[in-house]
């Protein structure tokens, strides 16, 4: 999960993070936002 936040935040590179790192089943658990990626 570091690599994550790595690449996210510090690489300013989020959606190149969220490719490589969540899948399609990501469940958001955030109830505002929608489930995956």
């Amino acid at each position: 999960m570091v690599a994550f936040y790595e690449q996210a935040f510090n690489d300013y590179q989020p959606e190149q993070a969220a490719e490589a790192h969540l899948g399609e089943s990501y469940i958001q658990h955030n109830p505002e936002a929608q489930d995956g990626p």
